[in-house]
């Protein structure tokens, strides 16, 4: 799983840079050329899809997500856990109904051959599986969390 995400979140940095290599060419094209990228917002609001989704699950898997320390640290270890718990639980409920909606509005997307609007029409259930697939493996990696928390908490029980 920690392969899959670390791919995922490649391919994310991917749609950063591409991101940045539109809006650059977009800027340079108008401001210097008079002639604008065609396309450049539709192309630039569709890439924010795989950016944001194909890397969710790789910063659940290394942890990188902001938390409240200060507020942690002052609760008993049986509330952090719990806390940990519901956060997984809800993540994995969460997460897997986005997914299943976006699976669904990926269907809709394909069987009417819905394409962005703007100067450049493209088919826009790739990026829309993007967040489909996002949504799938963030659930896959909170489940991942949750039985890495269910056996700390099994570990820490027995060393009493």
């Amino acid at each position: 799983m920690n392969k899959i995400a670390w791919g995922f979140s490649i391919a994310s940095t991917v749609a950063l840079a591409a991101i940045m290599f539109i809006a650059v060419i977009d800027i340079v094209g108008t401001k210097f050329l008079r002639h604008a990228f065609p396309g450049a917002p539709e192309f630039i609001q569709s890439l924010n899809a795989p950016l944001v989704f194909l890397a969710v699950a790789f910063v659940q898997l290394d942890r990188g997500h902001t938390r409240i320390e200060l507020l942690q640290q002052r609760m008993p270890r049986a509330v952090k856990c719990g806390i940990r718990l519901t956060g997984n639980i809800l993540g994995i409920i969460i997460c897997f109904v986005f997914g299943w909606r976006g699976f669904v509005y990926m269907q809709e997307c394909m069987l009417a051959h819905k394409t962005a609007g703007g100067a450049v029409k493209f088919q826009i259930w790739p990026f829309v599986a993007t967040l489909m697939i996002g949504y799938f493996f963030l659930a896959l990696a909170f489940v991942i969390s949750l039985i890495k928390e269910v056996g700390s908490m099994a570990c820490q029980n027995e060393n009493r």
